[in-house]
């Protein structure tokens, strides 16, 4: 239905904070500006532990490799905001056009593209910059999300992703 309408609902805004597990570390995007403080306080009211909420250029909901991406961190009780420009961790500017998707075969293709080394290099800075937003987190995670950056990159060269991704589809069979 949402889809459908082609306008936001309220699922659009409760979606993202009806997390049945009660996760207290998650990284929420948001694709209208307008909406990122209000999700913020939504999870600080929540007594989040560890939280991003994100905005990326061009009205992305996620971090963004083509552009500077707005974070609201909630990290405790306390708040912060700042900036994520993804050339301040050696990413170059990419194209949107390499972050298309298509069916679900074709987007687990580029992932497992991105995962083993193979993807292009927009889809593999963007998955680098959540990746890192996830690890910044999570417990014991990373403070400095430069940190994180190297982190996660590090972790897509090295082959830790495709092995997590691998593990999850076999555990996925088995169910």
């Amino acid at each position: 239905v949402r889809r459908e309408l082609a306008i936001p609902t309220v699922m659009n805004m409760v979606g993202p904070l009806a997390n049945p597990a009660g996760a207290g570390r998650q990284v929420v995007g948001v694709a209208d500006m307008r909406r990122v403080p209000l999700i913020a306080g939504a999870l600080r009211a929540l007594r989040a532990t560890h939280a991003l909420v994100v905005h990326g250029e061009p009205g992305m909901d996620e971090i963004s490799p083509l552009g500077s991406t707005h974070v609201i961190e909630i990290l405790d009780d306390r708040v912060s905001q700042w900036t994520i420009q993804p050339t301040r961790y050696g990413f170059s500017s990419g194209s949107a056009a390499e972050l298309a998707g298509g069916d679900a075969s074709h987007n687990a293709a580029i992932v497992r593209a991105v995962l083993l080394g193979e993807g292009n290099a927009t889809a593999t800075q963007a998955v680098a910059l959540n990746a890192a937003a996830a690890l910044h987190v999570a417990p014991d995670g990373p403070a400095d999300f430069g940190d994180a950056v190297s982190a996660a990159t590090k972790g897509i060269h090295d082959g830790v992703g495709i092995q997590a991704l691998d593990r999850l589809a076999a555990a996925y069979r088995q169910v």
